[in-house]
């Protein structure tokens, strides 16, 4: 069982290292990154008109169209490079649908950048003369009229976002990041349930092991096949409960050691275990125990951080 268990664990720590490797090294080749966070999208008819018969938008002297929707978003530099000038970032829309109006309506401190519409489904954010800096933001007010009335899973997704910026991932869409309590006792109470479950695996692993039957298979010099009957302790060493000739199990005293007894049958043990690794996955196994709630109230103050930069900019403006 134990040996199941560590052949296991490295699997386990093998894939885990796969994937890491996979993760950073898209990252570090491609350290630019672009996240666009939705404000509100907002249909000024169904949102706003239709439940109140006497009021009335008009938008360039006509009646606001039942399809009309006004988009707020942040745009963000939020990857590990500086964005250069004259890069262009695209905003298109589904055929059909067509930009009505779009404007920059604040910037981080020295940020030139400018918007138009190009066509009827593309806008365009372009940077001037100064560099879109790591953690700077755009804020952007949109008008779109789509071809037909969109669910909410539609206005989520009402357009896409393209770039042909040199080292940088694809351009990411994500609601505004959720106001997270800075107060330490809130954010433990997201590790008691991953720390509570780590401590049943344990648990159940050390019973386990505690328990582990084995069996071990060898040929005498006669040919005959024997089975040794035993378990594996927690501090990795052997022993045996008893030697198997055929249906006749020859008992032994539980502490007896397998070599003193393999010696005594004249028996060869053909398989060995190497202690150091045991102990090497072990510690790997404490250090996963250990960093996983670490890990996670990390992520997650990181996410507080990231709302509370987007909020200033939002209040600033």
């Amino acid at each position: 069982m134990q040996l199941e268990l560590l052949s296991l664990s490295s699997w386990l720590f093998g894939i885990f290292g796969i994937v890491l490797s996979i993760y950073f090294g898209i990252r570090f080749r491609y350290p630019g990154k672009i996240t666009l966070y939705k404000e509100s999208v907002i249909s000024l008819f169904s949102d706003i008109t239709k439940n109140l018969d006497k009021l009335s938008m008009i938008y360039e002297g006509n009646p606001i169209s039942p399809n009309l929707y006004l988009f707020k978003g942040v745009l963000t530099n939020s990857g590990n490079k500086d964005i250069k000038s004259n890069e262009k970032i695209y905003f298109n829309l589904l055929d059909g649908d067509k930009w009505i109006d779009v404007k920059i309506i604040s910037t981080s401190l020295k940020v030139d950048a400018s918007i138009k519409i190009e066509s009827n489904t593309c806008a365009v954010v372009s940077i001037g003369t100064g560099l879109f800096r790591c953690g700077e933001s755009i804020g952007l007010e949109t008008l779109i009229e789509t071809s037909k009335q969109r669910n909410e899973k539609e206005i989520n997704n009402i357009f896409s976002i393209e770039h042909r910026i040199l080292d940088t991932q694809k351009a990411d869409i994500q609601d505004m990041p959720k106001k997270i309590s800075g107060k330490w006792q809130d954010h433990i109470m997201h590790v008691i349930m991953p720390v509570a479950g780590i401590i049943f695996l344990f648990l159940f692993n050390f019973v386990n092991a505690n328990n582990a039957k084995i069996e071990w298979h060898f040929e005498n010099n006669k040919n005959e096949k024997i089975i040794a009957l035993g378990k594996i302790r927690l501090d990795g060493t052997i022993k045996l409960n008893g030697i198997q000739y055929g249906n006749e199990i020859k008992k032994y005293d539980e502490v007896s050691d397998l070599s003193t007894i393999l010696k005594k049958e004249k028996l060869e043990l053909f398989a060995t275990k190497d202690k150091t690794s045991e102990v090497f996955m072990n510690i790997l196994i404490i250090i996963g125990y250990i960093m996983y709630p670490i890990s996670r109230l990390g992520r997650r103050y990181y996410q507080h951080l990231k709302g509370k930069k987007i909020r200033i900019f939002l209040e600033a403006k």
